[in-house]
């Protein structure tokens, strides 16, 4: 009798420990789904990454070519204001170094062209942005028979001029957007750099008031 007891308390104990080991499969399987569950999950999140990925990529790319094609269209628009320079007789290397007193009708000019001269002669950026800023006086020296045809030359310099900064603001901008701005090498920052930005908007802004001034007197002149 006690042999048989002892036999169901043995059968008892094995009893538990096979629930005990069914309990820890049944929790191992709850695990197995939950990890499965949140491979599913990294899955999904992977593919919107990536599709998020080739939607920056892309913008970059067009953001890349906005960029090659403002750099295309500012070297169009210096080629054209150097045309339209040595159209009328001036040589936009020349203006780093002198100006001829008999292409000058007023005298304030020299002192203006003397100054710009010795500020805009370290670099041949720096001298052609020169040459946009000084064109207005040069086409002031123009005679009497083709103020007309100069009146037209400022405005177009003028325009041109205005174009340009509009380019290189938009330039800072996508460069500071882009990162490339804070990146080396920096060919973009080092070329607005040599520009001299801010003078150079200083100058056209203080060109565009002498221009209006000038026109202003002359259509005086001209109702007198």
């Amino acid at each position: 009798m006690q042999e048989q007891q002892q036999v169901i308390r043995q059968l008892e104990s094995r009893l538990s420990e096979n629930e005990q080991r069914v309990n820890e499969a049944e929790s191992l399987r709850t695990r197995l789904s939950q990890a499965d569950a949140a491979i599913l999950e990294r899955d999904k999140i992977i593919a919107r990454m990536r599709s998020a990925a080739s939607v920056v990529d892309k913008g970059i790319t067009e953001m890349q070519l906005r960029y090659d094609e403002i750099l295309a269209r500012m070297a169009d628009e210096i080629t054209e204001l150097q045309r339209i320079q040595q159209k009328h007789g001036y040589r936009s290397d020349s203006l780093a170094t002198s100006r001829t007193r008999s292409n000058i009708e007023r005298g304030d000019h020299d002192d203006e062209s003397s100054s710009t001269a010795d500020e805009y002669s370290e670099s041949e950026s720096l001298s052609s942005t020169s040459s946009m800023e000084g064109a207005g006086s040069l086409l002031d020296g123009l005679n009497d028979s083709s103020e007309k045809m100069a009146r037209r030359g400022r405005r177009v310099l003028r325009a041109r001029s205005c174009i340009l900064t509009s380019n290189a603001v938009h330039l800072l901008r996508l460069s500071v957007v882009q990162g490339s701005w804070f990146e080396e090498p920096a060919p973009l920052r080092n070329m607005l750099l040599r520009l001299g930005f801010n003078q150079l908007k200083k100058r056209l802004h203080r060109n565009l008031d002498e221009g209006e001034s000038s026109e202003g007197s002359s259509q005086l002149g001209g109702d007198e």
